[in-house]
């Protein structure tokens, strides 16, 4: 790191912690760069054959080695020891240490992330039956589900002859309701071996159809992953409609904690500009003095984009850092 770069991050990090200790509501965004500091490959150092593999169509075309790689992913996601920032994150949620962050029947913190590796799901702050705390807008590559939506585009039989094979296997399958909503897990389901180390082969427990990651993949139009993103889509929205509501009436404090999202996927750091802009707006309308803080940490893009005038300045703390040394230098 330049050393303007890490004089200016110590001296954001204060002003990250006295806005931590004060939040109400704490927002977390992660893209891959969290993921990094566990040691797992970033989109730009992914295999060359992901590109390649992220597709449906290789389902049906070569499934032995769909199946191979995707099990391989999964198991290397599985077996990955997630970073120490998760138990920091975890501490401050659940376990209390972040003192005025409400525990009510609406959660006081959420996780809106792209990765796809399922840790923020190890930890209690962010696993629960009755109550979602998280939304993976890219999916779980933990998790399959059965193929015989992956024909489909919209109701109607997606086009070619591998699809035509594809739909009609999909015919002679004794498929049911729970094929379209049952999420399976490598190993045993319901007393029966879903899946095969040996062959690397993993089948749906209900019809024997061959499973799909629980990912969105490249030119995607499965409707039950894609129905699956979009209800913890809407969770996660209507969190954030009732938090910015909470925030801007009743002058609650929210800090926006952003970790690893860069510039060539910029899906999940739009998000955080997004809800820091719209909370900002709602707070001028309504007269309140609530605090909004985004804390951006990122090694190389830590800066905030298209605010020339300086307006979110006094809302925005910039960190030049990677995720883990970050969460670490907060949480003395």
């Amino acid at each position: 790191m330049q050393k303007n770069m890490k004089e200016k991050t110590d001296d954001e990090i204060p002003r990250a912690t006295a806005a931590l200790m004060e939040a109400d509501y704490l927002l977390i965004l992660a893209g891959a760069g969290f993921s990094a500091d566990s040691g797992l490959d970033t989109y730009e150092l992914m295999p060359e054959e992901y590109q390649e593999l992220c597709n449906p169509i290789m389902l049906v075309e070569e499934e032995a080695r769909f199946h191979r790689f995707w099990m391989d992913f999964a198991e290397k996601y599985e077996s990955c020891v997630p970073h120490l920032g998760y138990e920091i994150l975890d501490s401050w949620c659940a376990g209390g240490k972040l003192p005025k962050l409400q525990r009510h029947q609406s959660s006081p913190w959420y996780v809106y992330t792209s990765n796809v590796d399922g840790h923020f799901l190890r930890y209690k702050s962010f696993r629960s039956e009755s109550l979602n705390r998280v939304c993976e807008i890219h999916g779980n590559a933990t998790e399959f589900r059965c193929s015989f939506s992956m024909g489909k585009d919209g109701g109607k039989n997606r086009t070619g002859a591998v699809w035509s094979k594809f739909n009609d296997k999909v015919k002679l399958a004794l498929c049911s309701d729970k094929c379209q909503w049952s999420v399976v897990k490598r190993g045993i389901v319901n007393g029966n071996d879903i899946s095969d180390d040996n062959t690397k082969r993993i089948t749906c427990p209900y019809c024997n159809l061959p499973c799909r990651p629980n990912v969105l993949m490249f030119h995607d139009t499965d409707s039950s992953v894609l129905h699956h993103i979009q209800e913890q889509r809407d969770q996660y929205q209507a969190w954030e409609a009732k938090m910015e509501e909470d925030v801007a009436i009743n002058g609650k404090n929210l800090v926006i904690m952003e970790f690893g999202c860069g510039l060539n996927v910029p899906a999940v750091r739009n998000e955080s500009e997004d809800v820091l802009i719209d909370c900002i707006e709602k707070n001028e309308h309504q007269g309140t003095s609530a605090s909004v803080t985004l804390i951006r940490i990122n090694p190389k893009d830590a800066f905030l984009e298209d605010d020339k005038n300086g307006r979110y300045r006094s809302n925005f703390v910039s960190i030049y850092d990677k995720a883990l040394n970050s969460l670490m230098s907060i949480d003395k």
